[in-house]
């Protein structure tokens, strides 16, 4: 236990390489995500029972915790140069290099958490090992400017600033001084302005998510739309917002959206502004009870805190694993400075209990994750009275799971099992707002000869995504097989005249290309045959 303890950073590096990752949720993922649950949670627990056998007398090494997830940073850097060097597969066909991730903006967000470590030690090291750091921060401020993500730059920005405010007392001067203070706003706005142009389309997206997000607040301002509330709800909202206001210049932008890229709209959105509020308040006193209470490592500590405050301003840090490793690392550090100060013995067997439940819970929930990929996988190509039977079985278990649901509605679709998918895709909808759930219900409605819920449901999905072709396309089949050959050229048109979003999509052609034959062949039926553009 005591090893465990006094040498955490073993065990943090390892749940480390298994949480990097994208965040599509696979098996891969799952494990990986378990893994981080479980790591971090075993060392509160430890951290606990060492509390309770040798009192507030355990020193977290704080140095190594901060090294070890700097040379986390590293590796992923070198992971980097050889997926652009071609020797290993890059995972984003976008970009030139990710790191272990499916997208480079959460290797920058890695990186900008490990370069308020790295510059911090800059500062604090002296020859060769100062050398050292400061290669270690220019190499990962390279790379935080080759990734191509904003927020990676404000948060790395924001923090080597506020370092260098605290530990430099030269820069401390420079801040203060008034022509400083004079220009540094019209700097900021210069650079806000540039990054805002280098992916206006981005920006514009994001600002119509908070538009519609604050939409939703207003409608449940205090309690919110409960947990998953933004998933559930969010797709219907936009497909309002579009309803009464046809002619928005952001109908070009709106895509399929999970989360509203700023963590405190979302608590908002899912749990009400009182809890909002009570969350800020708490950011608040922790931020002055580390400055008042912290001697060592201070400054960087609140560094890493202003990153993840600058990253759940932008982005989603709530959903990638590592950063739960770095909460972990803040709490323990916190609650070891207080208990140093207050101690009282029953905080450690509270915590003690929690742990284990969470624990017990966290178990429970991952075997039912992974014992529903692993029959995911099993079903799409191998469909029999066995993996139907067991759909059934584990259903009592996930009748409130979106992914579960989807999975399993879209199983029952490809295997032509309409009804049956009607139904559970019906129960999906009401935990996930989703355009493809609109389009296999539509699909299904049109499966089994009930045309004008198909047409509804192809409304609707075009709603929540204005600039897609697909649900435009098959409203166009549905008139046209039911006999209704004006209203299917009307549909014809409205589709040869739409801004195409994606100009070499061969899905979106072909689907011009039957719109045009639609008119010249006076509304003939066409094949319904085209996949999702």
């Amino acid at each position: 236990m005591k090893a465990l303890l006094h040498y955490p950073t073993f065990f943090i590096c390892i749940a480390c390489i298994f949480c990097i990752s994208s965040t599509n949720f696979d098996m891969a993922d799952a494990i990986r995500r378990c893994t981080a649950l479980v790591s971090a949670i075993s060392l509160l627990l430890g951290y606990c029972f060492w509390l309770l056998m040798k009192g507030p007398s355990i020193q977290i090494p704080t140095d190594k915790i901060l090294k070890t997830f700097c040379l986390v940073g590293v590796f992923e850097i070198l992971y980097s140069i050889l997926q652009i060097l071609g020797v290993i597969n890059n995972h984003f066909h976008y970009h030139f290099f990710s790191g272990s991730f499916e997208n480079p903006a959460i290797l920058g967000m890695l990186l900008s958490f490990c370069i308020s470590i790295s510059y911090y030690y800059t500062i604090k090291s002296v020859n060769k090992e100062r050398v050292l750091w400061l290669a270690i921060t220019i190499l990962m401020i390279s790379f935080i400017v080759l990734s191509g993500s904003r927020t990676s730059l404000i948060a790395s920005f924001s923090s080597i600033s506020f370092i260098s405010y605290i530990e430099i007392p030269k820069c401390a001067k420079l801040f203060k001084n008034k022509y400083f203070l004079l220009f540094a706003p019209v700097v900021l706005i210069i650079a806000s302005l540039l990054l805002y142009f280098y992916k206006m389309d981005s920006a514009n997206g994001r600002l119509l998510i908070w538009n519609v997000s604050y939409e939703m607040i207003k409608d449940k301002p205090f309690l919110g739309w409960g947990t998953d509330g933004f998933l559930a709800q969010y797709m219907y909202h936009q497909a309002q917002y579009f309803i009464q206001n046809p002619n928005s210049p952001y109908s070009d932008l709106a895509s399929e959206v999970s989360f509203p890229f700023n963590e405190f709209i979302k608590c908002a959105v899912n749990y009400g502004l009182i809890t909002l509020m009570m969350m800020i308040l708490l950011l608040i006193l922790t931020v002055i009870f580390i400055w008042k209470e912290y001697k060592s490592k201070r400054c960087v500590i609140l560094s890493i805190i202003l990153t993840l405050i600058m990253w759940g301003m932008f982005s989603y840090p709530s959903d990638v694993p590592f950063v739960w490793l770095i909460v972990l690392y803040l709490v323990l550090s916190i609650l070891d400075t207080f208990l140093k100060k207050y101690y009282l013995k029953y905080i450690p067997i509270i915590l003690i209990c929690v742990c284990s439940t969470m624990l017990v819970f966290i178990g429970k929930r991952y075997y039912r994750e992974f014992e529903r990929i692993s029959l995911q996988e099993n079903a799409l190509n191998n469909w029999d009275k066995n993996i139907s039977a067991e759909y059934v079985r584990i259903y009592e278990h996930n009748k409130e799971n979106y992914r579960f649901l989807y999975n399993y509605g879209a199983i029952l679709h490809y295997h032509r099992m309409y009804k049956e998918s009607l139904g559970i895709l019906k129960e999906c909808s009401k935990h996930l707002a989703d355009y493809n759930v609109q389009l296999l219900i539509a699909d299904n409605y049109q499966r089994i000869g009930i045309p004008d819920s198909a047409i509804s449901a192809y409304r609707y999905a075009s709603n929540m995504i204005p600039n897609r072709f697909l649900p435009l396309y098959y409203q166009m089949v549905v008139y046209q097989e039911q006999g209704e050959h004006y209203k299917a050229q009307e549909i014809a048109k409205t589709i040869i005249h739409k801004k195409n979003k994606i100009k070499e999509s061969k899905t979106v052609k072909e689907i011009i290309k039957r719109a045009n034959e639609c008119l010249k062949d006076n509304g003939q039926a066409c094949e319904n045959s085209l996949s999702c553009n």
